[in-house]
């Protein structure tokens, strides 16, 4: 029987899905010059992945301040707050919701106590609002507060007892009051602290038969969205400017059988508006190019499996997403396998034409936000479960406060397009940047019998100490590391790649392998 040899590079062209099968078409293998375009991973955990095709073990994190917060609270809110203020130069400060005390921090690294009496595990709310920031919370017994940040007191001008706002048209828009679950209301123009209904004040009843209520508000290309849930699911919207006149508030249903969870896990994609309804699944708004409809978009398609399967959905309101603008991802909180705390971080990649999804295994966080760093960049913090801790991510060190960081890809089952043809391997191939003399293991599952192989990259040579004709120069291109010595026949393969040391890391273009073919007969 004449032998077919076979040199096969995988690209990675996709992210994590589990609802695409788990076996990779390739059925025109030779004819593809050996180039397979991998559409999507099987797994993808602690990953990012690289505009250029590179899937990267995900970066660590280390302790805010060196103490804990006293008592150790669990950190149910972050926010950071910048004030303008009427000499022109801007101020701002952190907060953080733990326990029953409101936290701030003075960018000394110290959380000084701001507020004391709040209720316990409540979530709270942010809205800055014509420079105060407004504090709401999920605790029906918490009342609106103020802070400037000088003095913190409850929100003046009657307010209604709200959960949630949003500042829109110059207006703080509220809702969540317990007594009037389907109302908004809205306060006087370019005043957070009027709300008499003789100064331009007011409110709004939206559909207050459908047995739900208002969990969330977002402003969106002049227009205030009002999402109404749990049980049927409903997204309006509010058009116009002012109470009354020419352009007076009107509300327009935009779509039923959908909503949000909560207001925390509404978020800004870009253009759109992200969401998370109360099965997991998440959403966005997008505009038709004739702006005014909204179209249906299911965003988390590729993972519905395992957002249905394993995340815990009796436990899913703790969650909190939050938009990072400078890498267009958004990161979500979520309690998963079993868990009644947020237990894993989702990853939507909104960059790529098809959003990809990867899963960060270490972050145990009940809250998650934006911080500018020292230098003014947006940066990940996490606050988490009983310990009082502020955690701040994207550290290039690969580990999370000390402990190691699990890096773990799965490619799909592959058969060289020839599902019952017997095959054997006789090499594999990394195709790295290198990054460290750091070990990269591939496990390779050959129907079913698991083999396992170390590859060690270079040292990456940092300028000024690299050996020409060695060395990569400061690790800024790829290397190909080849394993001879591999050895298996099979029928199926899956390959695996791991990498899960303490402050090692890896940045993976490709993996090849080349395999001998007995038998061509057709599938």
């Amino acid at each position: 029987m004449p032998t077919k040899q076979l040199s096969i590079e995988y690209i990675i062209d996709g992210g994590w899905a589990t609802d695409l099968g788990n076996t990779l078409s390739a059925a025109n293998v030779a004819e593809s010059g050996g180039v397979i375009r991998v559409p999507f991973l099987t797994r993808a955990e602690n990953t990012q992945y690289g505009l250029d095709g590179r899937v990267k073990k995900s970066e660590g994190a280390i302790k805010f301040n060196s103490g804990a917060i006293s008592g150790t609270p669990t950190i149910k809110g972050l926010f950071e707050y910048f004030r303008q203020n009427t000499n022109g130069t801007p101020t701002r400060k952190r907060l953080a919701h733990a326990g029953t005390v409101i936290y701030k921090e003075d960018l000394d690294g110290t959380w000084d106590s701001l507020a004391t009496g709040k209720a316990n595990g409540a979530i709270p709310d942010y809205t800055v609002a014509n420079d105060i920031l407004v504090i709401a919370s999920s605790a029906v017994a918490d009342v609106p507060f103020s802070w400037d940040q000088t003095t913190f007191q409850n929100l003046a001008g009657s307010p209604p007892n709200f959960s949630f706002s949003e500042w829109h048209q110059s207006r703080l828009f509220a809702a969540g009051v317990v007594s009037a679950p389907s109302t908004v209301y809205w306060s006087n123009r370019n005043n957070p602290e009027d709300w008499t209904d003789d100064t331009g004040a007011g409110n709004i009843t939206i559909s207050p038969q459908d047995g739900d209520r208002i969990v969330a508000l977002a402003s969106h290309r002049g227009d205030l969205i009002v999402f109404k849930g749990p049980y049927h699911g409903s997204i309006w919207r509010i058009k116009g400017s002012a109470p009354f006149g020419d352009e007076a508030f009107r509300v327009e249903l935009v779509m039923k059988g959908v909503g949000a969870l909560t207001h925390r896990c509404v978020v800004n994609m870009g253009n759109d508006k992200a969401f998370m309804d109360v099965d997991g699944t998440w959403h966005s708004l997008n505009a038709t190019a004739e702006y005014g409809d909204y179209n249906n978009k299911f965003l988390s398609f590729d993972i519905d499996s395992y957002i249905r399967e394993q995340i815990t959905t009796s436990q899913l309101e703790n969650a909190q997403a939050v938009t990072h603008p400078n890498r267009n991802q958004i990161y979500i909180t979520i309690p998963s396998d079993s868990s009644s705390t947020n237990n894993r971080v989702l990853v939507l990649d909104y960059r790529f034409k098809r959003p990809r999804w990867s899963i960060l295994t270490n972050p145990n966080a009940a809250s998650i936000a934006i911080f500018k760093n020292s230098s003014l960049v947006d940066t990940l913090h996490f606050g988490g479960y009983d310990d009082g801790q502020v955690l701040i991510g994207e550290q290039f060190l690969r580990n999370w406060d000390g402990n190691p960081i699990g890096m773990n890809v799965e490619f799909p089952h592959a058969n060289m397009g020839k599902f019952d043809s017997l095959k054997t391997l006789t090499q594999l191939r990394l195709n790295v940047k290198p990054t460290g003399a750091y070990d990269i293991t591939v496990n390779y599952m050959q129907d079913g019998d698991s083999q396992t192989t170390t590859f060690t990259q270079s040292s990456g040579g940092a300028l000024g100490s690299f050996v020409l004709g060695t060395d990569p120069l400061g690790g800024s291109t790829y290397e190909s590391i080849i394993r001879d010595d591999v050895q298996g026949e099979f029928r199926n393969m899956v390959l695996q790649m791991l990498q899960g040391n303490v402050n090692e890391n890896a940045e993976i273009q490709s993996i090849g392998m080349s395999v001998s073919m007995s038998d061509m007969g057709g599938e």
